[in-house]
């Protein structure tokens, strides 16, 4: 009103200021921008709470919660690379022409064998109550980060970020568990509605830089293989009971599979930022003589 109102000079002197109170008004909104990128940044560096009775310190301070079966050893056990050659299961030279190294081709009965696996375990995960879904392998990076996936300052990234000509950035999966949380992105649950079951079959993809020791052969440490993923919402009072019934159709699935296996609790340190706590499942493997997550 009072530019309206004046005149002469005044006036001018008006506009003038007020030209001036935008710029700096853009100059605070660009700063706040600013700040607030940053602190989003190092809000999404600090990690989850851990269980009180996870186990501190290295991997090696892992608990063994449960062993199911008696390992086999002896003389002239064949690893996987010998069987899959035996059986032609598997085409690691072509794969690296193709692709690089740690890829492979699966051939044959291994390609069946894969696909068997799969549905079977989707179809156990589904009889026990949880919701098929097939995941895009692709995500927002926002969204793998938003999910914990992003490397602590410290560690390289494990993500394969895709250059993209529009600007949005994108990268693969690194599991099916990014997707799954993606598709409750931005919803808001009555707790009448939870806990929702999700079973996920997807694709996941490692860099796997800067992995601990010799690379190894054949299938382990490699940068893209196939995976089905338990996947809940909760509230937190249902968290840790949802937690030890998905262990339990995992155990189900490995023991119907003739495996033996053993349950771990594992440490802080082999906790990634978004893991309240973690079991992982080994298989014993007759021909490395050691065991191996699966």
């Amino acid at each position: 009103m009072a530019v309206k109102t004046a005149k002469g000079q005044e006036k001018q002197d008006l506009i003038e200021r007020g030209k001036g109170i935008k710029i700096k008004a853009k100059a605070y909104e660009d700063d706040l921008k600013e700040v607030e990128t940053e602190l989003l940044a190092k809000g999404l560096m600090i990690p989850n709470t851990t269980h009180p009775d996870v186990p501190i310190g290295p991997e090696e301070n892992a608990r063994v919660l449960k062993t199911v079966g008696t390992p086999r050893t002896g003389n002239n056990l064949k690893d996987h690379l010998q069987i899959t050659a035996d059986l032609n299961l598997l085409d690691l030279e072509q794969a690296a022409i193709t692709s690089g190294s740690s890829f492979y081709y699966l051939q044959g009965m291994g390609a069946f064998l894969e696909l068997a696996l799969i549905n079977y375990a989707m179809h156990k995960a589904a009889s026990k109550g949880f919701f098929g879904v097939l995941t895009p392998d692709i995500v927002r990076t926002s969204v793998a980060y938003g999910c914990g996936f992003q490397p602590r300052s410290d560690e390289n990234s494990q993500i394969y970020h895709i250059q993209s000509n529009n600007g949005s950035q994108l990268c693969l999966a690194g599991t099916a568990e990014i997707p799954l949380a993606g598709k409750f992105a931005e919803t808001t649950f009555k707790e009448a509605q939870l806990p929702q079951k999700l079973v996920g079959f997807g694709h996941a993809f490692r860099t796997e830089d800067g992995g601990r020791g010799v690379e190894p052969k054949g299938l382990y440490r490699v940068h893209q293989f196939s995976k089905v993923e338990f996947f809940a919402v909760t509230t937190a009072e249902q968290s840790e009971a949802m937690m030890e019934e998905i262990r339990s159709v995992q155990e189900d699935i490995f023991s119907e599979l003739g495996l033996c296996f053993r349950v771990l609790d594992m440490p802080t340190e082999e906790l990634g930022a978004s893991a309240y706590r973690k079991y992982d499942i080994e298989a014993w493997m007759p021909g490395r003589n050691s065991w191996g997550e699966v």
